[in-house]
């Protein structure tokens, strides 16, 4: 594993940790289906993937959830909302809206890279780096994509743990949204929409529908692309959730948890199957040892 491959696991773990930490409260990294370890399914669109998070949530009895998604996560966990606004207290989308849109170029040619990467069976993370730099430019991007790269076995090549094949047939899936008229499905709950002022998946053109479906919305820019969350991880904590979240009177309730539940994280399949991992069941703590605690997790995240 490289230092780069490393450094992508842990600022995403750090990351989820910080949440834990601070917020006091159970934190559970979710991988939906086809994702990370959970099972592979040739299904993929948002009404089957939202009905994978809320039977883990019956499974597990977490009531009073504030759901997290990313992108692909962020339309499932507004799909989850819509359709069923008790099975949560408030949700957190980043990075994408509740519209039918077309992804981003940029998606094809990842799905293109990683099956070449694939098709070249590398041997090392640096030859997997190689073959899919021309596919995304970025760093950061071929990080977070060369996380699902796993050795099978101790002489096999590198393979992805990921279905590509899957993932590719379903993106025009993922560009679409569940629910088209806000007049017969609406959330009246809390809902805080983070966007990446360099991306285009939030554009102020989609406000007016956003509003719409979710009227209590509130919405935080953070100077970043599409992904928020790996590019800027301290100005996602400390500037957005923590900034809405901390001194609510959400943070004094026992029964409520912080879901995670995007950006390849981890779950699926009715409750049976489903992989999760819990990363925090901390006690109550004063609020000023909430934010020092915060301090000292924004230090961990700027070295990561």
């Amino acid at each position: 594993m490289t230092t780069q491959h490393q450094n992508a696991i842990q600022r995403l773990t750090i990351v989820l940790s910080a949440l834990a930490r601070a917020l006091n409260r159970p934190v559970y990294a979710i991988d939906t289906r086809n994702h990370g370890d959970s099972p592979h399914d040739k299904v993929h669109n948002y009404t089957v993937i939202a009905d994978d998070v809320e039977a883990f949530l019956k499974k597990h009895d977490l009531k009073d959830a504030t759901l997290i998604g990313h992108s692909m996560g962020a339309k499932t966990v507004m799909t989850m909302a819509l359709r069923n606004p008790d099975c949560c207290a408030n949700i957190i989308p980043v990075d994408n809206a509740p519209v039918d849109a077309a992804l981003s170029s940029d998606f094809p040619k990842y799905a293109e890279g990683m099956q070449r990467v694939e098709a070249a069976k590398p041997k090392t993370q640096k030859e997997a780096d190689a073959i899919l730099q021309p596919y995304a430019k970025d760093l950061p991007v071929r990080q977070f994509l060369l996380t699902n790269l796993i050795r099978p076995a101790p002489s096999e090549p590198l393979k992805f743990r990921i279905p590509v094949k899957i993932l590719t047939d379903a993106l025009n899936s993922m560009a679409d949204f569940p629910f088209t008229d806000p007049d017969t499905h609406r959330f009246g709950k809390r809902a805080l929409f983070i966007r990446g002022t360099r991306s285009h998946y939030v554009s102020d053109e989609t406000l007016p529908i956003v509003g719409r479906f979710f009227p209590r919305f509130e919405l935080v820019d953070v100077e970043a692309g599409h992904w928020v969350i790996s590019e800027k991880p301290e100005e996602f904590i400390k500037g957005t959730l923590c900034r809405e979240l901390v001194g609510r009177k959400a943070l004094t309730k026992s029964s409520c948890c912080r879901v995670f539940a995007g950006e390849g994280r981890i779950e699926h399949k009715a409750a049976k199957s489903i992989h999760a991992i819990k990363l925090s069941n901390s006690s109550k703590a004063e609020r000023g040892r909430v934010l020092n605690n915060l301090t000292a997790i924004m230090t961990h995240v700027q070295q990561a």
